[in-house]
This record gives structure tokens, C-alpha cells and sequence, in this order.
């Protein structure tokens, strides 16, 4: 973080720090004794009193969501090989963004789909990101890109990872993402796209396609 930071002319200056998915708390260790005020969460409770014993930092059991941090924001926000176990990521990015102070560098790490290991295909990654998705992801939840590397720092085999560091937009950020329930205006959207991105296709194609998704998937999933 330091060195991407000096790069482009910025300092990493200690304020408040969390991280998300902190496991035994060293990055949160390392950054404490950098003058930062630090705190992660951890859905493996082992792992809190692990860090509060070894490295005197606080670890809080659970899940990041919405509300996980109520009037707290934080200066950085960090989080490793956690975004490709996250079915829904911009929900997610939305409630990180709600826990920003303006101007809060977000730093992310995880597998790079331009490079794929037999390890990254797990039933655990149901996303996988290039750089492209990646930033675009990003910068549609409300985060500029400061940098970015297909080569994590640090580690072993770390040639198949990306490397983001991006920075909270000012002004507003993106609405909440809910469930549409208008049903049948979905669907004619849907048919509607179908038959303008397939003008050539045979009468009936896009009604096939919707019943095969629907017997696989049931209406509102073939949606």
C-alpha cells in the first residue's frame, strides 16, 4: 500500500483501518503499529481471540453488511480473496462505500480470471474477475481507480492474482440494488432485448430460450 500510494504521490497517514474477512489480524497488527486505529471482522470467532491475544487487536465475529459498523467510517477499508465469495457484489460494495469517509481508499485483493489456476475454479469463487471487470465493477459502485496490478505483492504464487487500490468518489453513489417485483415488465424487457439483439432469429426462439431457463431455473430465477 505504501508504495502504490508513494507512486502516485499519495501517504499512507494513520487514521481508522478495517479489515474485512481478517482472519488472524497481521495486516491489522502491521497497520496498528503504524499509528492506525484498527478493527476487522471475521465470521471464524477462533480467529478474534487468536489476534487479540497475539497482536491486541480487535477482530468482531460475523459477517461485513450493512449496518455491521453503525456510525462508524473508516479512512481504509481492506479486504483479500474475499470479493470472488461474494454472489451479489454490489450490494456488498454499497455497504463498504456506507462505511467510507470521503476520500477512504478501498484495497482489494483476489484471483485475476486472466490467469486461471486450477485452484481459483472452486464452487467457493462464483465470480472471478479480469482487470477490466474489476474496475468497472468498482467504478460503478462509486470508487476510482488509483491502481492496479495483475501481481499481488508479496507471497507465493501471487502471478495469478490482481492487486486494486481505488479511492471513494465524492457525491452521491449508486441507489440500493433490490429485487425488481414488477414481474411482467421484466419480462417484456427481456423480450424485447432478445428480439432486438436477435432480429435474424427464427420465429420462436426467444419464447424457447424463456421456457428452457424456466424449467431449469423457475420463472423468476429464468428472468
Amino acid at each position: 500500500l505504501e508504495e502504490r500510494l508513494a507512486a502516485i504521490g499519495r501517504r499512507l497517514v494513520g487514521a481508522e483501518a478495517l479489515e474485512i474477512g481478517a482472519r488472524d489480524g497481521s495486516l491489522l497488527a502491521l497497520l496498528k503499529a503504524k499509528g492506525w486505529d484498527t478493527v476487522g471482522i471475521d465470521p471464524m470467532q477462533r480467529y478474534a481471540s487468536w489476534a487479540k491475544r497475539h497482536h491486541g487487536v480487535e477482530i468482531r465475529d460475523g459477517y461485513f453488511r450493512a449496518g455491521a459498523f453503525a456510525g462508524q467510517r473508516f479512512d481504509l477499508i481492506v479486504a483479500f480473496h474475499l470479493i470472488e465469495h461474494i454472489d451479489a457484489p454490489m450490494p456488498f460494495l454499497a455497504a463498504v462505500r456506507g462505511a467510507c469517509r470521503n476520500g477512504a481508499l478501498l484495497y482489494l485483493e483476489t484471483p485475476n480470471a486472466a490467469c486461471l489456476q486450477q485452484r481459483q475454479l472452486i464452487s467457493t469463487h462464483p465470480i472471478l474477475y479480469s482487470r477490466g471487470t474489476l474496475a468497472q465493477l468498482l467504478e460503478h459502485a462509486g470508487f476510482r481507480i488509483l491502481a492496479m496490478t495483475d501481481r499481488a505483492p508479496g507471497g507465493v504464487m501471487t502471478f495469478d492474482q490482481l492487486a486494486v487500490l481505488a479511492e471513494l468518489c465524492e457525491g452521491p453513489g449508486p441507489g440500493d440494488w433490490e429485487s425488481v417485483d414488477a414481474f411482467d415488465s421484466v419480462r417484456e424487457w427481456v423480450v424485447r432485448s432478445l428480439r432486438e439483439n436477435f432480429p435474424y432469429a427464427p420465429p420462436g426462439l426467444q419464447n424457447r430460450i424463456f421456457q428452457s431457463a424456466r424449467r431449469l431455473f423457475g420463472e423468476p430465477g429464468a428472468t
